[in-house]
């Protein structure tokens, strides 16, 4: 098993990170870090695959052979304003 990390750029996912492979287990503890740039993303997608060894592999549409999808999910990107970016509108902390 392995996670692959991706985000949305112009309308397309891009393969941002991977996880290493475990094999022979259905608990992996990946315990990985990764340092992923967002911005200009909205979409972080997850997806962990079974890695297929030799006879395993599913056929593609283009004909090549790929590891089998066992799930994924994806988390919506909110960054906070850059600080460089001037507020829009005045801010007091105190009341009027």
């Amino acid at each position: 098993l392995y996670c692959t990390l991706e985000v949305d750029s112009f309308g397309y996912f891009v393969n941002k990170a991977k996880t290493r492979v475990y094999r022979d287990t259905t608990e992996p503890n990946w315990n990985e870090e990764f340092e992923i740039e967002l911005e200009g993303s909205q979409t972080l997608r997850i997806l962990c695959y079974e890695k297929c060894y030799n006879k395993m592999k599913m056929a593609k549409d283009d004909g090549e052979s790929t590891d089998r999808l066992m799930g994924k999910g994806q988390v919506q990107v909110r960054l906070p304003p850059s600080p460089r970016v001037p507020c829009p509108f005045p801010f007091s902390a105190q009341g009027q």
